[in-house]
Parts: structure tokens; sequence; C-alpha cells
């Protein structure tokens, strides 16, 4: 799978990870450097412009491994799978 190996190895001292197609991507990021919950991940998702950008909260990695896979493949199915808020900047 797409970087399942490098979101496997997310951790305080290696704490983000990125996927990018121009101004489209999805990022992880763990624990307090991410703004979240020690042992948790921020998942988050910019389509294009700033009001575009969504981010929640998970404690699961497979929702990573989804998430960056799924947007390689361009199959969006992996947003439906968790609820998420709009960034507002």
């Amino acid at each position: 799978m797409v970087g399942e190996a490098a979101l496997g190895r997310l951790s305080p001292e290696n704490w983000f990870a990125v996927l990018d197609r121009g101004e489209h991507y999805v990022q992880a990021g763990v624990g307090e450097q991410a703004a979240t919950r020690g042992g948790w991940f921020a998942l988050e998702h910019r389509e294009g412009l700033p009001d575009r950008h969504f981010r929640t909260e998970v404690a699961d990695r497979a929702h990573l491994v989804r998430a960056f896979t799924g947007f390689a493949a361009t199959d969006d199915n992996w947003r439906r799978e968790l609820e998420w808020q709009r960034l507002n900047f």
C-alpha cells in the first residue's frame, strides 16, 4: 500500500507525512505536534483553495493508510469514512 511503511513510522520524533498533487493533498500528523492528543492522528486534506481544507482526528492508523492509498489512486471513498471539519484560516 502507498505509504504504509512511512505512516507506520510516524512518531513524536517523525510526526508528519504528506502526499500531494499540486494544490490537492492529504497529510497526517501524530500527537501534540499535530495539535491532537498523544497517540492520536490528525488527518487533513485540501482540495485546492483554502476554503476546501478539512481535518479530522483518529486513533486508528488504518484510516491514514486508506486515505493516502485512496488519494494516490484518485479514489475519494476514503473521505466518506470519517466526519470532517472545515478549517478556517
